[in-house]
């Protein structure tokens, strides 16, 4: 029976079993028949009806691969709605370079990679924590929303008590490569739709076309409004050590990071950056003053590869 007869009956009690592709989760038109990144098993208790259908006891974790270490646990209290949930997300990564790589990615000598996050949603009010840590730096992320605040908007802080510099550059530098997977799934989504007329009909219902990736992309892509300080009071480098402290905003199609203030080894810089997320979106402005160093060997370093335009005097 499909999802959806199921879902006609008036109650559902019974244990589900998950068992599919981890490439799946990720882009699932670039890596149908990918199985470097494993499997992803396990299951959960769903009970309910259509009014309430609730998910309890959801343990899933990864298989069949050393690329990366996966387990997920939770509840959602009415998957219909998506509402009132508690999902936990660990993940242990022994080299990034090697998962990169497996993705069709350019690969980043990170070494191990841990990764811990928690969201939480009560009533109308969202909560998500996310730390990354590699060997002794860590870096800490929370998003707080309410749906009931009359000016909606997401708010957050990036902090760190202890990350050293090439530690920080790896991490800009895989988040960048990861980006070029939701570039993939649109392309791929473009063709498809071209194509269309020759294929057989896209499956409807409540529960298709699952990834990770909606959830990042729902949010950037909303026209909903963020604000996040950052605070990363300990940077160490082999030139000693520092400290950084700014301000991203996301305001209607702009997004704007700083002023950003830093000092170390003799270097510094203060600059602002903007991007017009609608009419160009892959340029960003930059303005300021740096000193000391080659800022653009620092865009080559994490691998940044989108043009700018400003003014930075030396």
């Amino acid at each position: 029976a499909s999802v959806e007869d199921v879902l006609q009956l008036d109650g559902v009690n019974g244990r589900a079993t998950v068992d599919l592709p981890a490439a799946s989760l990720l882009a699932p038109e670039k890596f149908q028949t990918s199985a470097a990144l494993g499997s992803v098993t396990g299951g959960f208790t769903i009970k309910g009806n259509l009014e309430a259908l609730g998910i309890s006891d959801l343990d899933v974790a990864s298989s069949e691969t050393d690329l990366w270490h996966l387990k997920v646990d939770g509840s959602v209290k009415n998957a219909l709605k998506f509402a009132d949930i508690e999902f936990n997300i660990a993940a242990d990564v022994p080299s990034g370079a090697a998962l990169l790589s497996a993705l069709d990615l350019e690969p980043i000598e990170t070494g191990e990679v841990k990764l811990n996050t928690s969201i939480l949603s009560q009533g109308t009010s969202w909560q998500a924590k996310a730390n990354i840590g590699v060997d002794a730096s860590a870096l800490g992320i929370q998003v707080d929303l309410d749906l009931d605040d009359p000016e909606a908007k997401l708010r957050g802080a990036i902090e760190s008590d202890f990350i050293r510099i090439n530690h920080l550059r790896d991490i800009a530098a895989v988040a960048i490569q990861f980006g070029k997977l939701n570039k993939v799934e649109n392309t791929l989504e473009a063709q498809s739709a071209e194509g269309q007329s020759n294929d057989a009909p896209t499956p409807t219902g409540p529960i298709r076309n699952m990834t990770l990736q909606p959830l990042g992309q729902a949010m950037l892509l909303s026209g909903m409004d963020m604000e996040a300080g950052i605070d990363l009071r300990k940077i160490e480098g082999d030139k000693g050590t520092t400290s950084l402290k700014s301000n991203f905003e996301l305001k209607g199609d702009t997004a704007r990071l700083g002023p950003v203030e830093l000092e170390y080894g003799g270097g510094f810089f203060n600059v602002s950056a903007e991007m017009d997320l609608e009419e160009n979106p892959d340029t960003i402005s930059i303005s300021g003053a740096t000193g000391g160093w080659d800022f653009g060997k620092i865009m080559h370093a994490i691998k940044f590869k989108k043009g700018a335009s400003g003014i930075l005097n030396a």
